[in-house]
């Protein structure tokens, strides 16, 4: 049995001292002292200079990046449209003519007369008929961000003609962006049987059930309730840890998914990125508590760098370690990004998912 814990954001450029290397993780230190510890470079989609989340973890299970249709793809498939009829998708941004787009997508306003913006893009909807699909994005929480698909590249560029000229009525432009053709995943990706057990909303969550994953998260608590920590850890002890007990001695990946580190560099501060990380390395801990000694793997996946107070990420190693829990403790190793290059060079993503799949045979 496999079970990977996923730590959105966890690791930091480490050109100065990162958060994991001023933290205590007693957890994280023992799972890299049984076993691997080491950086690698998270996959990009083409032309998109930077990894994202929802990319790099489905690749891990099995969702190759040409197959995935990126963030506006992977929400238009959330909101119950077939892709595979409407193949060219896009995201786009409205937002009021005198916003200075260099100033960062993050400080861009809320739209003002959404009403207004709703009206024209609905027009434009039933003008272009069943040749498009547009849903507004459940991301965006200002209210600026909408995800659209086309049967075919034309009438995308002509829908975002016509809505440029409307917009322009309005003072409003349009920033289209993410451009992504959706190429169907080869349906036996894995044998495995695969379950998120949460929390996760939005495009990860769809990426996650286009790489086969089954998804059982608890109604009544998803990434809405981000930094409920008691919430979370209750969760983990009366629902998930006993259904992953269910798997013992079977061929299964158990996915815990945990934003809260890239959360807390992005938008708090580094005190809260320390309490984020505790909260992990306890789970972990209860995690390892209840299987030890078992033949389990236990695999830590970072996704990409989130430096504390800056919005969005960068290209550049992150952190992984795995173990199995059979194994006997025989060196004292700290999990952080700058132990990880004394123990290894630099792997590429598909590099470190052949090792992993190779280490996790059943």
């Amino acid at each position: 049995m496999d079970i990977y814990i996923l730590t959105d954001g966890v690791s930091e450029d480490f050109s100065e001292k990162t958060t994991l290397e001023i933290t205590n993780h007693p957890n994280l230190d023992r799972i890299a002292s049984l076993g691997t510890l080491g950086l690698y470079e998270p996959t990009r989609r083409i032309f998109v200079p930077n990894p994202e989340t929802y990319v790099v973890f489905p690749y891990f299970f099995g969702l190759n990046p040409k197959n995935n249709p990126g963030r506006a793809g992977l929400e238009l498939l959330g909101a119950g449209i077939d892709i595979k009829e409407f193949p060219n998708c896009v995201i786009y941004r409205i937002l009021p003519k005198e916003y200075d787009v260099r100033k960062g997508w993050d400080k861009a306003p809320k739209v003002k007369d959404e009403l207004k913006t709703l009206e024209i893009i609905e027009r434009i909807k039933k003008e272009f008929g069943n040749n498009t699909q547009t849903v507004k994005s459940i991301i965006s929480k200002k209210g600026n961000i909408w995800c659209l698909c086309s049967k075919e590249k034309e009438s995308l560029d002509d829908y975002l003609s016509v809505l440029q000229f409307e917009a322009s009525k309005h003072d409003l432009n349009v920033y289209p962006a993410l451009f992504q053709d959706f190429i169907p995943p080869d349906q036996s990706i894995s044998q495995k049987n695969k379950i998120l057990y949460g929390w996760t909303i939005g495009s990860l969550l769809e990426g996650f059930r286009l790489a086969g994953i089954q998804i059982k998260q608890p109604y009544d608590i998803n990434e809405n309730h981000l930094f409920n920590y008691s919430m979370k850890l209750e969760d983990i002890l009366n629902r998930v840890i006993p259904l992953m007990e269910k798997q013992l001695g079977t061929n299964s990946s158990n996915i815990i998914y945990f934003k809260e580190p890239s959360s807390t560099s992005r938008k708090k501060t580094r005190e809260d990125k320390i309490i984020a990380i505790n909260y992990i390395d306890v789970i972990i801990g209860k995690i390892i508590n209840k299987f030890n000694g078992q033949n389990v793997n236990l695999f830590v996946l970072g996704d990409h760098q989130s430096n504390i107070g800056i919005e969005r990420t960068f290209h550049g190693p992150t952190i992984y370690s795995y173990c199995n829990l059979q194994n006997k403790l025989i060196r004292q190793i700290s999990f952080n990004e700058r132990k990880a290059t004394e123990m290894s060079n630099v792997i590429e993503q598909a590099e470190l998912i052949k090792d992993i799949s190779l280490f996790s045979k059943y």
